[in-house]
Protein backbone atom coordinates (compact mmCIF):
# COMPACT_ATOMS: atom_id res chain seq x y z
CA UNK A 1 0.00 0.00 0.00
CA UNK A 2 1.39 3.36 -1.02
CA UNK A 3 2.00 5.78 1.74
CA UNK A 4 0.99 9.39 1.55
CA UNK A 5 4.65 10.31 1.38
CA UNK A 6 5.27 8.13 -1.71
CA UNK A 7 2.11 9.43 -3.41
CA UNK A 8 3.21 13.01 -2.73
CA UNK A 9 6.69 12.28 -4.11
CA UNK A 10 5.23 10.60 -7.20
CA UNK A 11 2.93 13.49 -8.07
CA UNK A 12 5.68 16.03 -7.39
CA UNK A 13 8.02 14.16 -9.73
CA UNK A 14 5.25 13.93 -12.34
CA UNK A 15 4.70 17.67 -12.14
CA UNK A 16 8.43 18.31 -12.58
CA UNK A 17 8.60 15.97 -15.60
CA UNK A 18 5.52 17.53 -17.19
CA UNK A 19 6.90 20.98 -16.49
CA UNK A 20 10.21 20.03 -18.10
CA UNK A 21 8.45 18.59 -21.15
CA UNK A 22 6.25 21.69 -21.45
CA UNK A 23 9.33 23.92 -21.09
CA UNK A 24 11.25 21.96 -23.73
CA UNK A 25 8.27 21.98 -26.09
CA UNK A 26 7.84 25.69 -25.53
CA UNK A 27 11.58 26.19 -26.04
CA UNK A 28 11.77 24.24 -29.27
CA UNK A 29 8.45 25.43 -30.61
CA UNK A 30 9.16 29.12 -29.84
CA UNK A 31 8.26 31.50 -32.63
CA UNK A 32 10.95 34.17 -32.38
CA UNK A 33 12.85 34.58 -35.65
CA UNK A 34 16.56 35.36 -35.85
CA UNK A 35 17.40 39.07 -35.77
CA UNK A 36 19.14 40.60 -38.82
CA UNK A 37 20.88 43.98 -38.68
CA UNK A 38 22.45 45.55 -41.78
CA UNK A 39 25.14 47.97 -40.67
CA UNK A 40 26.14 49.87 -43.81
CA UNK A 41 23.69 50.00 -46.69
CA UNK A 42 24.07 53.28 -48.66
CA UNK A 43 21.54 54.75 -51.07
CA UNK A 44 23.63 53.46 -53.97
CA UNK A 45 26.32 50.78 -54.24
CA UNK A 46 29.41 51.41 -56.34
CA UNK A 47 32.10 49.17 -57.80
CA UNK A 48 33.75 48.43 -54.45
CA UNK A 49 31.41 47.79 -51.56
CA UNK A 50 31.98 46.25 -48.13
CA UNK A 51 28.71 44.65 -47.10
CA UNK A 52 28.31 43.84 -43.42
CA UNK A 53 25.49 42.58 -41.26
CA UNK A 54 24.94 40.87 -37.92
CA UNK A 55 22.59 37.89 -37.36
CA UNK A 56 21.56 36.99 -33.80
CA UNK A 57 19.52 34.05 -32.51
CA UNK A 58 19.15 33.88 -28.72
CA UNK A 59 17.31 30.59 -28.16
CA UNK A 60 17.84 27.52 -30.38
CA UNK A 61 20.89 28.71 -32.30
CA UNK A 62 21.46 29.54 -35.96
CA UNK A 63 20.66 26.88 -38.56
CA UNK A 64 21.37 28.60 -41.87
CA UNK A 65 22.13 32.02 -43.39
CA UNK A 66 21.79 32.93 -47.06
CA UNK A 67 22.65 36.30 -48.65
CA UNK A 68 22.10 37.07 -52.36
CA UNK A 69 21.62 39.99 -54.73
CA UNK A 70 18.89 39.50 -57.31
CA UNK A 71 19.00 41.48 -60.54
CA UNK A 72 17.04 40.86 -63.75
CA UNK A 73 15.61 37.59 -62.28
CA UNK A 74 19.11 36.23 -61.69
CA UNK A 75 20.59 35.52 -58.25
CA UNK A 76 24.17 36.41 -57.34
CA UNK A 77 25.18 34.56 -54.13
CA UNK A 78 27.22 36.53 -51.61
CA UNK A 79 27.17 34.30 -48.53
CA UNK A 80 25.83 30.83 -47.69
CA UNK A 81 26.42 28.93 -44.47
CA UNK A 82 24.72 25.99 -42.74
CA UNK A 83 25.34 25.22 -39.06
CA UNK A 84 25.51 21.72 -37.59
CA UNK A 85 23.32 20.69 -34.69
CA UNK A 86 25.52 20.20 -31.64
CA UNK A 87 22.87 18.46 -29.52
CA UNK A 88 19.13 17.79 -29.61
CA UNK A 89 18.62 20.45 -26.94
CA UNK A 90 21.05 23.20 -27.86
CA UNK A 91 20.70 23.30 -31.60
CA UNK A 92 23.86 24.61 -33.26
CA UNK A 93 25.15 26.38 -30.16
CA UNK A 94 25.97 29.35 -32.48
CA UNK A 95 23.96 32.40 -31.55
CA UNK A 96 25.78 35.28 -33.25
CA UNK A 97 27.30 35.70 -36.72
CA UNK A 98 28.97 38.91 -37.90
CA UNK A 99 29.35 38.90 -41.67
CA UNK A 100 31.66 41.17 -43.68
CA UNK A 101 31.90 40.72 -47.45
CA UNK A 102 34.30 42.81 -49.59
CA UNK A 103 32.42 42.89 -52.87
CA UNK A 104 33.50 43.83 -56.39
CA UNK A 105 30.24 44.55 -58.22
CA UNK A 106 31.65 44.02 -61.72
CA UNK A 107 33.41 40.78 -60.78
CA UNK A 108 30.15 39.54 -59.29
CA UNK A 109 28.49 40.11 -62.67
CA UNK A 110 26.15 42.88 -61.54
CA UNK A 111 25.37 45.92 -63.66
CA UNK A 112 24.07 49.47 -63.33
CA UNK A 113 20.45 49.64 -62.24
CA UNK A 114 18.03 48.41 -59.59
CA UNK A 115 18.46 45.17 -57.68
CA UNK A 116 17.21 43.44 -54.53
CA UNK A 117 19.28 42.35 -51.55
CA UNK A 118 17.92 39.05 -50.18
CA UNK A 119 18.89 37.93 -46.66
CA UNK A 120 17.46 34.80 -45.02
CA UNK A 121 18.24 33.34 -41.60
CA UNK A 122 16.79 30.17 -39.96
CA UNK A 123 17.03 28.85 -36.42
CA UNK A 124 16.72 25.28 -34.99
CA UNK A 125 13.25 25.67 -33.49
CA UNK A 126 10.79 22.77 -34.13
CA UNK A 127 8.50 24.97 -36.18
CA UNK A 128 7.42 24.91 -39.82
CA UNK A 129 7.72 21.11 -40.09
CA UNK A 130 11.12 21.15 -38.46
CA UNK A 131 12.57 23.80 -40.78
CA UNK A 132 12.85 26.38 -38.01
CA UNK A 133 11.84 30.01 -37.75
CA UNK A 134 12.75 32.09 -40.80
CA UNK A 135 13.51 35.79 -40.94
CA UNK A 136 13.78 37.27 -44.41
CA UNK A 137 14.79 40.74 -45.63
CA UNK A 138 14.14 41.92 -49.19
CA UNK A 139 15.81 45.31 -49.57
CA UNK A 140 15.69 47.31 -52.79
CA UNK A 141 19.12 48.67 -53.74
CA UNK A 142 20.56 50.79 -56.53
CA UNK A 143 23.81 49.86 -58.26
CA UNK A 144 25.77 52.80 -59.65
CA UNK A 145 29.02 52.07 -61.49
CA UNK A 146 29.35 55.41 -63.28
CA UNK A 147 31.80 57.90 -61.72
CA UNK A 148 30.56 61.49 -61.44
CA UNK A 149 31.50 63.98 -64.16
CA UNK A 150 33.10 67.29 -63.17
CA UNK A 151 32.61 70.39 -65.32
CA UNK A 152 34.72 73.39 -64.17
CA UNK A 153 33.11 76.82 -64.39
CA UNK A 154 36.26 78.71 -63.43
CA UNK A 155 38.53 80.46 -65.88
CA UNK A 156 42.27 79.63 -65.91
CA UNK A 157 43.78 80.51 -62.53
CA UNK A 158 46.58 83.07 -62.25
CA UNK A 159 47.72 83.06 -58.63
CA UNK A 160 50.50 84.25 -56.37
CA UNK A 161 52.59 82.02 -54.13
CA UNK A 162 51.22 81.90 -50.54
CA UNK A 163 47.97 83.44 -51.77
CA UNK A 164 44.36 82.37 -52.25
CA UNK A 165 42.17 81.21 -55.11
CA UNK A 166 38.68 79.99 -55.92
CA UNK A 167 37.48 77.10 -58.05
CA UNK A 168 33.87 76.72 -59.21
CA UNK A 169 32.49 73.58 -60.84
CA UNK A 170 29.41 71.47 -61.49
CA UNK A 171 29.03 67.74 -60.80
CA UNK A 172 26.73 65.47 -62.80
CA UNK A 173 25.08 64.04 -59.67
CA UNK A 174 24.85 64.61 -55.90
CA UNK A 175 28.11 63.85 -54.06
CA UNK A 176 28.91 62.36 -50.69
CA UNK A 177 32.21 64.19 -50.27
CA UNK A 178 34.81 66.16 -52.15
CA UNK A 179 37.70 68.58 -51.89
CA UNK A 180 40.17 70.69 -53.81
CA UNK A 181 43.77 69.53 -53.45
CA UNK A 182 46.57 72.08 -53.51
CA UNK A 183 49.93 70.39 -53.03
CA UNK A 184 49.46 68.09 -50.04
CA UNK A 185 46.58 70.10 -48.59
CA UNK A 186 42.84 69.53 -48.98
CA UNK A 187 40.26 72.33 -49.01
CA UNK A 188 36.54 72.00 -48.31
CA UNK A 189 33.75 72.31 -50.88
CA UNK A 190 30.67 74.47 -50.36
CA UNK A 191 27.43 74.78 -52.39
CA UNK A 192 27.72 77.65 -54.86
CA UNK A 193 25.10 80.24 -53.82
CA UNK A 194 25.02 81.75 -57.31
CA UNK A 195 24.28 78.55 -59.20
CA UNK A 196 21.90 75.60 -59.03
CA UNK A 197 21.98 72.06 -57.69
CA UNK A 198 25.26 70.10 -57.68
CA UNK A 199 27.34 73.27 -58.13
CA UNK A 200 30.23 73.80 -55.72
CA UNK A 201 32.97 76.27 -54.95
CA UNK A 202 36.15 75.99 -52.94
CA UNK A 203 38.35 78.71 -51.53
CA UNK A 204 41.85 77.28 -51.42
CA UNK A 205 45.35 78.38 -50.50
CA UNK A 206 48.82 77.92 -51.90
CA UNK A 207 50.36 77.15 -48.49
CA UNK A 208 53.45 79.12 -47.61
CA UNK A 209 56.47 76.92 -47.03
CA UNK A 210 55.22 74.17 -49.36
CA UNK A 211 56.47 73.56 -52.92
CA UNK A 212 54.51 75.53 -55.50
CA UNK A 213 52.04 73.10 -57.15
CA UNK A 214 51.85 72.86 -60.94
CA UNK A 215 48.20 71.79 -60.87
CA UNK A 216 45.23 72.01 -58.54
CA UNK A 217 43.02 68.91 -58.37
CA UNK A 218 39.26 68.63 -57.91
CA UNK A 219 38.26 65.39 -56.17
CA UNK A 220 34.67 64.17 -55.62
CA UNK A 221 33.00 60.94 -54.49
CA UNK A 222 29.35 60.15 -55.22
CA UNK A 223 26.94 58.39 -52.86
CA UNK A 224 27.86 55.00 -54.32
CA UNK A 225 31.56 55.53 -53.58
CA UNK A 226 32.62 56.20 -57.18
CA UNK A 227 35.45 58.74 -57.32
CA UNK A 228 36.59 61.25 -59.92
CA UNK A 229 39.71 63.43 -59.87
CA UNK A 230 40.54 66.02 -62.53
CA UNK A 231 43.37 68.56 -62.72
CA UNK A 232 42.79 72.29 -63.01
CA UNK A 233 45.69 74.13 -64.57
CA UNK A 234 47.09 77.08 -62.63
CA UNK A 235 49.76 79.66 -63.35
CA UNK A 236 51.58 80.68 -60.20
CA UNK A 237 53.87 83.65 -59.73
CA UNK A 238 56.55 83.38 -57.07
CA UNK A 239 56.93 86.01 -54.38
CA UNK A 240 60.17 87.43 -53.03
CA UNK A 241 59.70 87.52 -49.27
CA UNK A 242 61.59 90.05 -47.24
CA UNK A 243 64.54 88.76 -45.22
CA UNK A 244 65.24 90.50 -41.92
CA UNK A 245 68.23 90.17 -39.61
CA UNK A 246 67.31 90.98 -36.01
CA UNK A 247 70.03 91.45 -33.41
CA UNK A 248 68.99 90.29 -29.97
CA UNK A 249 70.35 92.49 -27.21
CA UNK A 250 70.25 91.56 -23.53
CA UNK A 251 67.68 94.31 -23.08
CA UNK A 252 65.40 92.96 -25.82
CA UNK A 253 65.71 89.37 -24.58
CA UNK A 254 64.85 90.40 -21.02
CA UNK A 255 61.85 92.40 -22.26
CA UNK A 256 60.47 89.61 -24.46
CA UNK A 257 61.05 86.79 -21.96
CA UNK A 258 59.54 88.74 -19.05
CA UNK A 259 56.36 89.48 -21.06
CA UNK A 260 55.48 85.77 -21.31
CA UNK A 261 57.18 84.44 -18.18
CA UNK A 262 54.25 85.24 -15.87
CA UNK A 263 51.60 83.48 -17.99
CA UNK A 264 53.87 80.53 -18.84
CA UNK A 265 55.50 79.20 -15.64
CA UNK A 266 56.84 76.23 -17.63
CA UNK A 267 59.56 78.63 -18.81
CA UNK A 268 60.87 78.97 -15.25
CA UNK A 269 64.54 78.19 -14.72
CA UNK A 270 65.67 79.13 -18.24
CA UNK A 271 67.86 82.02 -19.36
CA UNK A 272 66.26 84.85 -21.38
CA UNK A 273 67.81 83.42 -24.58
CA UNK A 274 66.55 79.90 -23.78
CA UNK A 275 63.10 81.34 -23.04
CA UNK A 276 63.09 83.14 -26.39
CA UNK A 277 64.10 79.95 -28.22
CA UNK A 278 61.47 77.89 -26.39
CA UNK A 279 58.83 80.48 -27.27
CA UNK A 280 59.64 80.13 -30.97
CA UNK A 281 60.15 76.36 -31.04
CA UNK A 282 57.27 75.31 -28.75
CA UNK A 283 54.80 78.09 -27.91
CA UNK A 284 54.62 79.73 -31.36
CA UNK A 285 53.68 76.46 -33.20
CA UNK A 286 51.05 75.71 -30.53
CA UNK A 287 49.49 79.16 -30.96
CA UNK A 288 49.61 78.98 -34.76
CA UNK A 289 47.98 75.54 -34.69
CA UNK A 290 45.22 76.87 -32.42
CA UNK A 291 44.38 79.56 -35.01
CA UNK A 292 44.56 77.11 -37.90
CA UNK A 293 42.35 74.60 -36.08
CA UNK A 294 39.69 77.29 -35.65
CA UNK A 295 39.76 77.94 -39.40
CA UNK A 296 38.84 74.34 -40.24
CA UNK A 297 35.26 74.70 -39.01
CA UNK A 298 33.50 77.48 -40.88
CA UNK A 299 30.05 78.80 -41.75
CA UNK A 300 28.78 77.36 -45.04
CA UNK A 301 27.67 80.74 -46.34
CA UNK A 302 29.70 83.73 -47.51
CA UNK A 303 29.49 86.32 -44.73
CA UNK A 304 32.02 88.84 -46.07
CA UNK A 305 31.23 91.47 -48.70
CA UNK A 306 33.62 93.28 -51.04
CA UNK A 307 37.16 94.08 -49.94
CA UNK A 308 38.53 93.78 -46.39
CA UNK A 309 39.63 96.88 -44.47
CA UNK A 310 42.67 97.44 -42.26
CA UNK A 311 43.42 99.47 -39.15
CA UNK A 312 42.70 103.11 -40.16
CA UNK A 313 45.57 105.60 -40.42
CA UNK A 314 48.11 102.86 -39.87
CA UNK A 315 51.51 102.06 -41.34
CA UNK A 316 53.04 98.68 -42.10
CA UNK A 317 55.68 97.48 -39.63
CA UNK A 318 55.98 93.93 -40.97
CA UNK A 319 54.52 92.00 -43.89
CA UNK A 320 53.23 88.48 -44.46
CA UNK A 321 56.00 85.99 -45.16
CA UNK A 322 58.85 88.08 -43.72
CA UNK A 323 61.74 85.75 -42.92
CA UNK A 324 63.36 86.70 -39.63
CA UNK A 325 66.80 85.47 -38.62
CA UNK A 326 67.79 86.28 -35.04
CA UNK A 327 71.44 86.96 -34.14
CA UNK A 328 72.82 86.85 -30.61
CA UNK A 329 76.37 88.06 -30.49
CA UNK A 330 77.77 86.57 -33.68
CA UNK A 331 75.61 83.43 -33.71
CA UNK A 332 72.36 82.66 -35.52
CA UNK A 333 70.14 81.49 -32.67
CA UNK A 334 66.62 81.37 -34.18
CA UNK A 335 64.44 81.78 -37.25
CA UNK A 336 60.74 82.58 -37.69
CA UNK A 337 58.29 83.20 -40.50
CA UNK A 338 55.88 86.10 -40.01
CA UNK A 339 52.36 84.88 -40.77
CA UNK A 340 50.44 88.14 -40.78
CA UNK A 341 50.95 91.88 -41.15
CA UNK A 342 51.85 94.29 -38.35
CA UNK A 343 50.03 97.63 -38.38
CA UNK A 344 50.79 100.59 -36.12
CA UNK A 345 48.65 103.66 -35.49
CA UNK A 346 47.97 105.62 -32.32
CA UNK A 347 48.37 103.96 -28.94
CA UNK A 348 45.27 101.93 -27.99
CA UNK A 349 43.73 102.68 -31.39
CA UNK A 350 40.22 101.26 -32.03
CA UNK A 351 40.41 98.09 -34.16
CA UNK A 352 37.61 97.55 -36.71
CA UNK A 353 36.38 94.20 -38.01
CA UNK A 354 37.95 93.80 -41.45
CA UNK A 355 34.66 92.48 -42.84
CA UNK A 356 31.34 90.96 -41.82
CA UNK A 357 31.80 87.86 -39.69
CA UNK A 358 31.07 85.85 -36.56
CA UNK A 359 33.34 85.99 -33.51
CA UNK A 360 34.66 82.46 -32.88
CA UNK A 361 37.40 83.23 -30.35
CA UNK A 362 38.29 85.90 -27.81
CA UNK A 363 41.02 85.74 -25.21
CA UNK A 364 44.69 85.25 -24.48
CA UNK A 365 46.72 83.25 -27.01
CA UNK A 366 50.39 83.01 -26.03
CA UNK A 367 52.70 85.01 -28.33
CA UNK A 368 49.65 86.74 -29.85
CA UNK A 369 48.39 88.01 -26.51
CA UNK A 370 44.76 89.12 -26.34
CA UNK A 371 43.20 88.00 -29.62
CA UNK A 372 39.89 88.05 -31.52
CA UNK A 373 39.15 85.67 -34.41
CA UNK A 374 36.32 86.16 -36.95
CA UNK A 375 34.78 83.58 -39.28
CA UNK A 376 33.88 85.15 -42.64
CA UNK A 377 32.39 81.95 -44.09
CA UNK A 378 33.49 79.17 -46.43
CA UNK A 379 36.78 78.66 -44.60
CA UNK A 380 37.97 82.29 -44.53
CA UNK A 381 38.99 83.79 -41.15
CA UNK A 382 40.75 86.86 -39.79
CA UNK A 383 42.56 87.33 -36.47
CA UNK A 384 43.46 90.47 -34.48
CA UNK A 385 46.25 90.16 -31.92
CA UNK A 386 48.26 92.04 -29.23
CA UNK A 387 45.04 93.83 -28.21
CA UNK A 388 44.95 95.89 -25.02
CA UNK A 389 41.19 95.37 -24.69
CA UNK A 390 38.47 93.22 -26.27
CA UNK A 391 34.97 94.62 -26.76
CA UNK A 392 33.16 91.61 -28.28
CA UNK A 393 32.12 88.13 -27.19
CA UNK A 394 32.21 84.75 -28.84
CA UNK A 395 29.14 84.30 -31.04
CA UNK A 396 28.69 88.01 -31.80
CA UNK A 397 27.88 88.87 -35.43
CA UNK A 398 29.93 91.86 -36.54
CA UNK A 399 29.63 94.13 -39.54
CA UNK A 400 32.60 95.51 -41.42
CA UNK A 401 33.97 98.41 -39.37
CA UNK A 402 32.47 97.39 -36.00
CA UNK A 403 35.04 98.00 -33.24
CA UNK A 404 36.19 94.74 -31.67
CA UNK A 405 38.98 96.02 -29.42
CA UNK A 406 42.00 98.30 -29.12
CA UNK A 407 45.62 97.90 -30.17
CA UNK A 408 48.18 97.09 -27.49
CA UNK A 409 51.36 95.26 -26.53
CA UNK A 410 50.05 91.97 -25.11
CA UNK A 411 51.85 88.74 -25.98
CA UNK A 412 55.22 88.87 -27.71
CA UNK A 413 54.90 92.48 -28.87
CA UNK A 414 57.40 95.31 -28.63
CA UNK A 415 55.52 98.55 -29.07
CA UNK A 416 51.81 99.15 -29.54
CA UNK A 417 50.55 97.60 -32.79
CA UNK A 418 48.02 95.19 -34.35
CA UNK A 419 49.04 91.80 -35.73
CA UNK A 420 46.45 91.07 -38.41
CA UNK A 421 46.35 87.60 -39.99
CA UNK A 422 44.06 85.73 -42.35
CA UNK A 423 43.51 81.97 -42.51
CA UNK A 424 41.88 79.82 -45.13
CA UNK A 425 40.78 76.26 -44.34
CA UNK A 426 43.68 75.59 -41.98
CA UNK A 427 46.40 77.69 -43.69
CA UNK A 428 47.71 81.20 -43.28
CA UNK A 429 47.35 83.34 -46.43
CA UNK A 430 48.52 86.83 -47.28
CA UNK A 431 45.95 89.46 -46.26
CA UNK A 432 47.18 91.82 -48.98
CA UNK A 433 45.05 90.13 -51.63
CA UNK A 434 41.85 90.41 -49.63
CA UNK A 435 42.19 94.19 -49.15
CA UNK A 436 42.50 94.65 -52.94
CA UNK A 437 39.10 95.25 -54.57
CA UNK A 438 40.38 94.44 -58.07
CA UNK A 439 42.00 91.20 -56.90
CA UNK A 440 38.72 90.07 -55.29
CA UNK A 441 36.80 90.83 -58.48
CA UNK A 442 39.30 89.07 -60.76
CA UNK A 443 40.09 86.04 -58.58
CA UNK A 444 36.96 85.47 -56.49
CA UNK A 445 33.79 87.14 -57.72
CA UNK A 446 34.13 86.42 -61.44
CA UNK A 447 35.29 82.84 -60.78
CA UNK A 448 32.06 81.90 -59.04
Amino acid sequence: MLTKSLIYTFFLSLIVVIGFIVYEMFFFFEGNTPEIKITNLPESIGEKYNFSCAVNEKETGLKKISIKIRQHEKDFPLFEKAYQRKSWRKGSDIYDENINIPLSIKEAGLKDGNATLLIKAWDFAWKNNGNGNLNEINQKISIDLMPPRISPNSKPLYLWQAGSGLISFEVSEPIKSGSVKSGDSLFALYPNPQKGKNNYISLFALPIGEPVPQEIFIEVEDKAGNKTTIPHRVFIKRRNFKKDIINLSENLLNTLSSKLYIKHPELKGSTPLEIFQKINSELRPQNDNALLTLSKNSSKEILWQDKFILLPNSSYKALFGDQRTYIYGKDKVDYTLHLGIDLASNQNAPVPAANNGIVVFTGYLGIYGETVVLDHGMGLFSSYSHLSSIKVNKGDRLKKGDILGNTGTTGLAVGDHLHFAMMLNGHFVTPMEWIDEKWIKDHITTQM
